[in-house]
């Protein structure tokens, strides 16, 4: 399992513990784990250099970083009966004070769909 997987296993679990929590459905749940098992899909299209750059990216490394989940949702989308995990994918790194990306969506915008605040845990971020 690739360090990538890892992380992706390890954010449905934790985000599926959450929501579990919270009450929600099996359905509910299973969509959710889908959703953090894709959350980071759109990285193909960020060069591998970046990606793996140790160290901090410049301004301009870091914006291509910040259009992955957006091209992640675009091809999720393309998927019958995937839209509602493409809305998830699309709010994956948004943030609830604002802080997080593509759109910089702040307080109840950022979580329109509930689960980019299920899988956000200090090692995600």
């Amino acid at each position: 399992m690739g360090a990538g997987e890892g992380h992706s296993a390890a954010v449905a679990g934790h985000a599926a513990r959450v929501a579990s929590e919270l009450g929600w459905g099996n359905d509910e749940i299973g969509q959710l784990r889908v959703a953090a098992r894709l959350h980071d899909v759109g990285k193909f299209a960020v060069p591998g250099r970046i990606l793996q750059k140790p160290g901090r990216l410049t301004p301009a490394e870091f914006e291509q970083v910040r259009c992955h989940p957006t091209v992640g949702a675009q091809i999720v989308a393309r998927i019958d009966g995937m839209q509602p995990i493409a809305d998830w994918i699309a709010a994956s790194h948004e943030h609830f004070d604002g802080s997080g990306y593509p759109r910089g969506l702040a307080g109840e915008e950022s979580h329109r769909r509930p689960g980019s605040s299920l899988w956000r845990t200090p090692s995600t971020r």
